[in-house]
């Protein structure tokens, strides 16, 4: 339906391609479950709030509710950017560090790609 392929063109304007993943990034990428996988493309497709366990590059672990706004691919490597409500600020998650996730009851609205360009270090993307 015309609503179905406006809201499909919505989706692809999140999905960002960056550059190749460094080696020193691609030599510590793990599988990601497909329990995480399938929950953050629902949380990312339906606008939810992901309830998920993160483990960052020296393995501490937190809980975080996160809001999956953009999904970027820098090959082979995939992130979630949004909004950490545990900061309260925008961040960037590797997927394959996410662990537990569920989706939350929350909704959010996305916001736009200048919203969250600043924490991504210099890393130029452009839209799939």
């Amino acid at each position: 339906s015309p609503e179905d392929q406006r809201r499909i063109a919505r989706m692809r304007k999140r999905l960002r391609i960056g550059a190749l993943a460094s080696p020193s990034v691609t030599e510590t990428l793990k599988d990601p479950s497909g329990q995480v996988g399938d929950a953050l493309k629902e949380a990312f497709a339906l606008n939810r709030v992901l309830n998920l366990r993160y483990v960052d590059r020296l393995g501490a672990r937190t809980d975080r509710l996160f809001e999956p706004h953009f999904l970027l691919l820098n090959p082979p490597v995939w992130y979630a950017v949004g909004w950490d409500h545990l900061r309260d600020a925008p961040r960037t998650f590797r997927s394959d560090r996410m662990q537990n996730a569920t989706l939350a009851e929350g909704r959010f609205t996305p916001r736009p790609w200048p919203d969250f360009a600043h924490i991504m270090d210099g890393n130029p993307t452009r839209e799939a």
